[in-house]
C-alpha cells in the first residue's frame, strides 16, 4: 500500500511517522495542533476519525466532521487516508 509521495497534491515536508494500533471501541483521545499537518492512513480494519472546529473567527466554528478511514468502502467519506491541515 503507497501511503504518501512527495509528488502528491497533499504533501507538504516529512515530519514524522508515528504508527499506533488499537482494539475495537477504544478511543484515541483528543490532539490538538496549531501548526501540524497530519496524515491518517489506516492499513487495516477501520477507524473514525473526528475532525471539531475550535476557531473562533472561523465560519465553521463548533462544526464536526467525522471520517471513516480503512478497508471497507460502505461509509459516507471513502478513504483508506486522509489529511488533517494545519489551522
Amino acid at each position: 500500500m503507497e501511503v504518501l509521495r512527495c509528488d502528491d497534491e497533499i504533501f507538504d515536508k516529512f515530519g514524522q511517522v508515528y504508527p499506533t494500533t488499537a482494539f475495537p471501541g477504544v478511543v484515541k483521545g483528543w490532539h490538538y495542533h496549531k501548526i501540524q499537518t497530519d496524515n491518517f492512513t489506516c492499513i487495516r480494519s477501520m477507524m473514525k476519525v473526528v475532525l471539531y472546529d475550535s476557531r473562533e473567527n472561523s465560519t465553521a466554528y463548533g462544526n464536526i466532521m467525522k471520517l471513516f478511514v480503512g478497508e471497507k468502502k460502505s461509509f459516507n467519506y471513502e478513504c483508506t487516508s486522509t489529511c488533517v491541515p494545519r489551522i
